[in-house]
């Protein structure tokens, strides 16, 4: 079976609860922000706001960057169902997501 249709949070086998608390922490700014775009996926994700490209193409949109360092499928479900996108009505989502998936082939 395919495990990436079943929404689950990251298990937090290092203890420190640092997975949850970045998703509090986009649960947050979608309370206090207003954002026209966001992006919302994995590492490729995270790491494209720390770009020139970020800065020059997508701030300037008021763009929110949901990305999470080595984010399957089936946790950035979890994250939608639990609300990351609940309080925000921006007019461009952008998906990256299924590249640490790859183990979940036959």
């Amino acid at each position: 079976m395919n495990t990436c249709k079943i929404p689950v949070p990251v298990d937090d086998g290092d203890g420190d609860h640092r997975w949850i608390s970045i998703h509090n922490r986009f649960l947050s700014e979608t309370r206090e922000k207003d954002a026209d775009v966001i992006f919302i996926g994995d590492s490729i994700v995270q790491a494209l706001q720390h770009t020139d490209v970020w800065n020059e193409l997508f701030a300037p949109l008021h763009c929110l960057n949901f990305g999470i360092h080595r984010d399957k499928i089936e946790n950035v479900l979890w994250r939608i169902q639990n609300g990351e996108l609940d309080n925000i009505k921006p007019r461009v989502i952008v998906v990256h997501v299924g590249t640490n998936n790859h183990t979940n082939t036959p």
